[in-house]
């Protein structure tokens, strides 16, 4: 037995003025109802995407949208180090550089992580090495916003025993709260 029609007789025996009230704000907010159903498939979308990276982040490609992706970068041969998609020519060769005598550790998530002999002094070489104005947070923190969106974070503190110094990547997720998704620290 089919319960939608009894369901909307019901609704229209107990609200006769149902449907002429609904078609009455449908005409009066159009605008802002297709509005609010765009922001809902933007946020619903961005969760998707942030899922399926965080799942499998070699496979999906993170850029700008004013940015497209180099060829050369859609490739997963040829570094062993396996930087991810969506880093500038220059980043993504400064890391492969940085992490040429790194030990990776076992990821924590879509969290990479690395450990690497070297110094305070050492991590600031690296830091430097990526692109973007560097910024002195006090602390001994100094933060660059790389052109893909991402942060390096260079901090001399670090809650990893034994480690000089950590120098971290993070990226924004769809609530621009920032996600670590690559740690390097000095030993």
């Amino acid at each position: 037995m089919a319960l939608a029609p009894h369901v909307i007789a019901y609704i229209n025996n107990a609200f006769p003025n149902a449907v002429p009230f609904l078609e009455q704000i449908i005409s009066k907010y159009t605008h802002e109802l297709v509005l609010a159903s765009a922001v809902g498939l933007t946020v619903v979308w961005e969760r998707i995407y942030d899922y399926l990276y965080e799942q499998d982040p070699e496979r999906i490609t993170i850029t700008s949208a004013s940015e497209p992706v180099p060829a050369s970068a859609l490739s997963t041969s040829g570094s062993h180090n396996n930087i991810p998609n969506g880093y500038s020519d220059n980043d993504k060769k400064a890391l492969e550089w940085i992490l040429e005598n790194a030990t990776k550790n076992e990821p924590k998530g879509s969290l990479q992580q690395y450990r690497k002999n070297g110094t305070y002094e050492d991590a600031m070489k690296d830091f430097e090495k990526l692109s973007g104005n560097t910024e002195h947070k006090g602390n001994n923190v100094w933060v660059k916003n790389l052109p893909n969106r991402k942060t390096a974070i260079l901090r001399i503190n670090s809650t990893y025993e034994g480690a000089n110094a950590t120098l971290e990547i993070q990226k924004p997720n769809t609530k621009e709260v920032t996600i670590p998704i690559m740690k390097i620290r000095y030993l």
